[in-house]
């Protein structure tokens, strides 16, 4: 019997996309699985698909064919309350930029993510906020304004918002690309550390061969299909 680190977490299958009717797909009968305790890089130029690979992994938008399966659901027989319910408990979200609500603190911005969880789980949550905040080197600016952070910092408070609802799945898109080259390390071992993602997947959409190398595997999207 498969143990826990190996399950599949995230099975697709066939998953064909297109921007518009009668264009070339994006992704064509692209395959993919992620399993508990595995890192993934994901890779390839501009305009490859990574992003919109990572949109229909999350159910934002519908594909032309084929399935994405998250813990053995298939996102197409979700309604849209079920669907909203499965990324709250889930899924931890990293985007290219760290979009927090910008007349919110750092805590605050942090405890947002916890709303859509019940209250014994945001109760979990809440009690690792400190130990979160001080493994991200965020712990002095806790308090302050997100409108008023650096790049780095705000990335930074990003990964932690993702992370802090302890997800079984955590989805980066390009988490270090605005990044210098000390934050980008930062940002990388946050979300890659190994003692951190035993038991949870972690997959990034990335240019950086930094990041890449520090991940169990490399997908590469290559003519709509991963390599």
């Amino acid at each position: 019997m498969e143990t826990r680190a190996s399950e599949p977490l995230v099975e697709v299958r066939g998953l064909t996309v297109r921007y518009a009717p009668g264009q070339p797909p994006i992704l064509e009968g692209l395959d993919l699985t992620l399993r508990r305790g595995e890192t993934v890089a994901l890779m390839g130029p501009s305009g490859s698909g990574k992003s919109t690979l990572l949109v229909h992994l999350v159910g934002l938008r519908p594909p032309e064919g084929g399935e994405v399966h998250i813990q053995g659901r298939a996102l197409s027989t979700l309604r849209p309350r079920e669907l909203e319910q499965l990324r709250a408990m889930t899924i931890g979200f990293v985007f290219q930029r760290a979009a927090l609500l910008p007349f919110l603190t750092v805590q605050e911005n942090l405890l947002l993510a916890l709303e859509p969880l019940p209250e014994e789980a945001r109760g979990t949550s809440r009690a690792r906020l400190e130990l979160l905040l001080e493994a991200m080197q965020l712990g002095p600016l806790a308090h302050r304004r997100a409108d008023v952070l650096s790049v780095g910092e705000a990335q930074r408070v990003a990964v932690a918002r993702a992370l802090i609802k302890q997800p079984p799945l955590v989805i980066a898109d390009e988490p270090t690309g605005a990044l210098d080259a000390a934050n980008a390390a930062v940002v990388g071992e946050l979300l890659l550390a190994p003692e951190e993602n035993r038991s949870r997947a972690v997959l990034v959409a990335t240019h950086d061969e930094r990041v890449a190398a520090r991940c169990d595997r490399v997908l590469k999207l290559q003519e709509g299909r991963c390599c």
